[in-house]
Order: C-alpha cells, then structure tokens, then sequence
C-alpha cells in the first residue's frame, strides 16, 4: 500500500487505494491504521493524511540533517530544466546581448529585457546569468556555455597551453 502511494502522482482515496491494489476496504484501512501507528515500516517515507479518507506518503523529514536538504534543494536548482520564458531569456542573452553597437537589425539586450525582467532575476539567482559591473547587460555563467557548448572549457580563464 505505501508502495502504491508513492508510486501515485497525487494523493489516493481508501477506496482508490482499494481498487488499484485489488484488496478489500477492510484490508486497506487495516494497513492506514498500522502504517500510522508504526511509521518505521514506512522506511525513508512518511504516511500523511491530506484530507478524508486520502492519503500520500512524503519524504520523512528527520533522515537528513538541515544542510544535507539545504544541498539536496541547490543540487536539484541546478539539474531542473528551464521553463519557457527562461529559455527565451538565456537565448536572448546569448544572440542579443552584444547587439548593443552592432550594425544589426531588430531590438538590442537591453531594450528586450524590460519585458523580462522577473524571469532573468531567476536565472541570476540560479547562477545560470550574471552580470559584473553592467547590471543591465547580464552575462551567461561560463559552466552554462560550455554546457550549451558554446565555449571549449568550463572557465574563461583556464585555457591554458598543455
């Protein structure tokens, strides 16, 4: 039944719970009871009672001390992919950033941006943007070029004669 409940995208009803693991109501609400009354059997999950007669289970929240979750929460920053509006964002800091003083048709960074600002204050603050001395004229984190493969190596400056 845990299993059943972690393996659900979203909460399950007892008599959900009933109908996808094939069991009597009885049997269900048996196994609620124990599972409530012994949240070791759980193992790394926790039972949670979200509204009547429906049930999930989440992560327990006393296996991992505060920093490993703080880490745990940066790591994940890091690997979630951008949405919609953050992709156009990172793609127009790449195409129009330097579009400045160039002799080249359409808007530049700059005047493309104020539209967009709340969406490029997410990626600054999830270190895929930043910006030196122009906040105004972000620049990409050189880890995401070379991710993107726009740059031969991680950093700028560790191109270094082998």
């Amino acid at each position: 039944m845990l299993n059943a409940l972690a393996t659900a995208t979203v909460p399950l009803a007892t008599d959900q719970l009933a109908d996808v693991l094939d069991w009597p109501l009885e049997r269900v609400t048996a196994a609620l009871s124990k599972a409530t009354a012994t949240p070791e059997l759980a193992g790394p999950f926790a039972l949670r009672h979200v509204a009547a007669n429906t049930h999930t289970v989440t992560p327990r929240l006393d296996l991992l001390t505060s920093d490993e979750r703080r880490r745990l929460h940066e790591t994940a920053r890091w690997n979630h992919p951008l949405d919609f509006d953050q992709a156009n964002v990172l793609l127009a800091a790449l195409v129009l950033h330097d579009n400045e003083y160039a002799d080249q048709p359409g808007a530049t960074y700059a005047e493309w941006r104020e539209d967009h600002l709340d969406t490029e204050r997410e990626l600054r603050v999830g270190g895929v943007l930043y910006a030196d001395h122009k906040p105004q004229a972000p620049k990409i984190n050189p880890e995401v070029l070379y991710r993107l493969r726009c740059q031969e190596t991680p950093h700028a400056d560790s191109r270094t004669a082998i």
